[in-house]
């Protein structure tokens, strides 16, 4: 399946997400710290950013349309784009820390498969403001190519850009169901645009042009619980010293905590 997902209804612009001053201090734009930085982790800082990563019907509803009835989240960053900035070449992410794929970062494609394997994890980007042709830094992926199950160069530097993608890794690479070639696909997004794909499917990102304003992003990642991981109260993807003081406050939704929850949760 490849699963590319839209919301453009909703729009909200997050911005100041938190920098270091002159100073070696923290500069949180008026909100109270919580500890870490919030572009590591937003939803401590913004109540919309909580509801919309862990409890918000429509975005549960479609979490559960690709993961079924369990996932936990994986991660939730702020991925900013300054002007000038030279984006990211081809790359794509193992399921967790790796330790469960049976390819390298360049893979010989020899574990494709048109079954979708139970060890997931999807990224979700959130363009609050867009990520066009025009203004650059816009998203190319390759539909199909997450089933071949190869996390590209994650670990390693990424200098692969459309022509070295086209002539090396995708030659000759056909969708193992449909049969057709694998092709780039790239993608411009208008504000409030939401795109949902696979961890493993190779991914990237243009350079951003010089006079384009700042791209802030919000990426939420959700994967499918490890049955072999250790029981733990929490997921690893969120500061569990965070989750801890606002659930003894009573500050998370039932929701919120299934979503919080760790892959073998402890009750």
């Amino acid at each position: 399946m490849d699963f590319i997902g839209f919301i453009g209804d909703h729009k909200r612009t997050v911005s100041d997400p938190g920098l270091f001053g002159p100073e070696p201090t923290l500069v949180t734009r008026g909100f109270e710290s919580q500890g870490l930085m919030p572009e590591h982790f937003s939803p401590a800082y913004d109540e919309f950013i909580l509801d919309v990563a862990t409890a918000h019907p429509q975005m549960m509803e479609l979490l559960g349309k690709l993961f079924g009835p369990r996932f936990i989240m994986d991660h939730i960053i702020m991925l900013n784009r300054a002007p000038g900035n030279n984006g990211s070449g081809w790359h794509a992410h193992p399921y967790r820390q790796g330790q469960y794929e049976e390819q390298d970062a360049i893979g010989d494609g020899r574990a494709a498969s048109s079954e979708y394997l139970a060890r997931q994890c999807i990224r979700t980007l959130v363009h609050t403001e867009g990520a066009t042709f025009e203004e650059g830094g816009e998203l190319a992926i390759i539909p199909g190519a997450h089933l071949y199950r190869i996390p590209y160069k994650w670990n390693t530097s990424r200098p692969d850009q459309d022509d070295a993608m086209r002539t090396q890794w995708l030659k000759g690479k056909t969708h193992p169901i449909t049969g057709k070639p694998l092709k780039i696909v790239r993608l411009s997004l208008s504000p409030g645009s939401m795109v949902s794909f696979p961890h493993h499917m190779p991914h990237h990102v243009g350079p951003r042009h010089p006079d384009a304003p700042p791209r802030r992003t919000l990426l939420m990642a959700y994967r499918t619980p490890d049955p072999d991981a250790e029981p733990t109260r929490w997921t690893d993807g969120a500061p569990p010293q965070w989750i801890k003081r606002m659930d003894a406050a009573g500050k998370i939704s039932a929701a919120a905590l299934n979503v919080l929850a760790g892959d073998n949760p402890i009750d």
